[in-house]
């Protein structure tokens, strides 16, 4: 019985665990500064996370905004570090 009953309380807690996976960038990501000596792998690295396929659990919204981020860190990357 007892195991019934954590086997159960496993699994639900798994299920619920699973259900709050959120992609949304973490602040340290955000507050990334630019580094142009590593500029390419941090564009791939950020195009690697806008690739990223929606969690069926995630909101439109929430997807739209975190991959918005990305394209956006991407442009400001390239902006920032071309050229003289």
């Amino acid at each position: 019985m007892v195991n019934k009953t954590l086997l159960v309380l496993g699994i639900t807690l798994a299920i619920t665990g699973c259900a709050n996976v959120n992609y949304n960038p973490p602040p340290s990501v955000t507050a990334m500064p630019t580094d142009c000596a590593n500029k390419m792998a941090m564009i791939n690295w950020l195009e690697t996370q806008a690739r990223i396929p929606k969690n069926p659990l995630e909101k439109d919204s929430d997807y739209e905004q975190s991959r918005a981020y990305f394209r956006h860190r991407i442009w400001h990357v390239r902006y920032v570090c071309q050229p003289v």
